[in-house]
């Protein structure tokens, strides 16, 4: 797993749905600092918090776990949408 490139898509996928690092915190049950972590790569996602992300912000576990060769692209093959919802 590309820690950096993981984070980075959070934010991208948070930024996205307009929300701040302390909104995305509240809804997950976890701190700001948390997801900044995550943002900056300097750690990952616990493995329990994977299907709340997903709930959140609608993408696939092979994206959240870093094994997706391709970056999404909304197609439908991606297991990826840009249309989120607020």
């Amino acid at each position: 797993m590309n820690q950096i490139k993981i984070g980075a898509f959070i934010s991208d996928c948070r930024k996205a749905k307009g929300w701040t690092q302390n909104q995305l915190g509240e809804k997950l049950g976890i701190t700001d600092k948390a997801v900044s972590k995550w943002e900056t790569g300097r750690s990952m996602p616990d493995l329990s918090l994977f299907m709340p992300v997903k709930k959140n912000m609608p993408v696939s576990m092979v994206m959240l776990r870093g094994t997706e060769s391709n970056p999404p692209t909304g197609g439908s093959d991606s297991g990826f949408t840009m249309s989120f919802e607020s």
